[in-house]
């Protein structure tokens, strides 16, 4: 088993991960290579389809994936609203960028990693099982 990679019982305990990414074609290979390693995935265009998923289904999404840079509702704008709203802050959150200040910016809002782009799958496995880490040491 690669480094870092969960288990497929593991990932799909895991929850469903919702990519939020503007370009199709990044968003169709992260929801590819995800779902290769036995995770559930769900997909948005933007901050504000990711909203929409998660206003509707509060309790669907696990984690989020989130690029950065968007057009519309962005990554940045996405997490300013985020901080209004108990149930969207309790959702861990990787940034996706290939902005060299995204690891400053997911340390700044507290979130919990940063992946550069192009995605790095090594990066993303070690990012998700952290993340899945993390939940299992939280007491429910």
């Amino acid at each position: 088993m690669p480094l870092h990679k969960l288990s497929p019982e593991r990932a799909k305990a895991l929850g469903v991960i919702l990519v939020v990414e503007d370009d199709a074609d990044t968003r169709e290979l992260l929801a590819q290579m995800l779902w290769k390693d036995g995770y559930r995935v769900r997909s948005a265009r933007d901050g504000a389809e990711a909203l929409e998923t998660l206003t509707r289904e509060p309790d669907s999404v696990a984690v989020l994936l989130l690029d950065l840079a968007m057009p519309g509702l962005g990554g940045r704008e996405f997490l300013q609203r985020r901080v209004g709203d108990p149930r969207l802050l309790r959702i861990p959150v990787i940034l996706i960028s290939g902005e060299k200040d995204a690891n400053d910016t997911a340390v700044a809002h507290g979130l919990d990693g940063s992946i550069g782009k192009p995605i790095n799958l090594p990066s993303l496995r070690h990012a998700l099982a952290t993340v899945a880490t993390k939940m299992t040491a939280q007491p429910t």
